[in-house]
């Protein structure tokens, strides 16, 4: 990202109790953030903020742990998240229109009609004589009715993100869902969604998973998480409560098949 939005009354609210140091250290994380458009390098945050003083460091380690969150992929940000979601589309759009020679010309400037030498009341005499034969209208009135009638491009489709969001572990994290709808449909994941569901199926089985360690909705669309290739965990790890109910079970099935003798049936 280029650039992004800064709101210094929301700024002030949530960062006005911190030192000269701790803001400057905030500061220069959250530029970082945005500018490379993944969470910061857990290991890396001292370099990134220049801190070298063993203050300096105390700052951001204060910092990180009130406006950061330590994952897998580093320290995410979830405002940060959320700002770069939505400015993908926008990034992607002006990629594309610089590829193909700048931005495209207006409809506006395409419709505009040339004036004609006749005068009005030329124009006016005519007027029956060309109801007669037809509707004689303009290349470019023709160009813009054609264009309003059949769009070039379709109605963007979300049918199946409801299947994903259903099959979304419920965690704290399980947020945003009208910004995920927003992402599914600009990205038109619907001829995804199949591998999708495969592998958040596949990934609701897993340690890492079923031990609360999900991300959010949101960042695994826009990190296409379904492209890691994570393989099913194997079913021969043990699990000490299984095995022992398991014991249990073929305890009792053994003493129900046992015969029992005329003295302990009458006990």
């Amino acid at each position: 990202m280029k650039f992004y939005k800064r709101f210094p009354g929301d700024i002030q609210i949530k960062t006005g109790h911190l030192t000269p140091a701790e803001f400057g250290c905030y500061d220069r994380l959250l530029d970082h953030y945005y500018a490379t458009e993944v969470p910061l390098p857990d290991g890396r945050c001292y370099g990134i903020a220049r801190a070298i003083t063993k203050a300096d460091r105390d700052a951001v380690n204060r910092v990180l742990a009130e406006f950061f969150t330590l994952t897998e992929a580093g320290w995410e940000q979830s405002r940060a998240e959320e700002v770069i979601a939505e400015a993908l589309p926008r990034i992607e759009a002006s990629k594309t229109n610089g590829k193909l020679g700048g931005r495209p010309r207006k409809v506006a400037e395409e419709t505009k009609q040339k004036p004609t030498r006749f005068s009005e009341e030329t124009k006016t005499e005519t007027q029956p004589h060309d109801l007669t034969k037809g509707s004689h209208k303009p290349e470019s009135s023709l160009r813009s009715e054609i264009s309003k009638a059949s769009p070039s491009h379709p109605a963007r489709r979300g049918e199946r993100f409801a299947e994903f969001w259903q099959a979304w572990p419920k965690n704290e994290r399980k947020q945003d869902k009208a910004k995920c709808l927003d992402h599914w449909k600009r990205n038109e994941l619907d001829q995804h969604a199949d591998t999708i569901l495969a592998d958040v199926r596949i990934k609701r089985g897993t340690t890492k998973w079923q031990e609360g360690f999900v991300e959010a909705p949101l960042v695994f669309l826009r990190g296409k998480r379904w492209e890691d290739e994570v393989e099913p965990e194997s079913c021969g790890t043990s699990n000490p409560r299984i095995e022992s109910t398991a014991a249990l079970l073929a305890e009792q099935q053994q003493h129900a098949s046992t015969p029992l003798s005329p003295e302990q049936r009458a006990a």
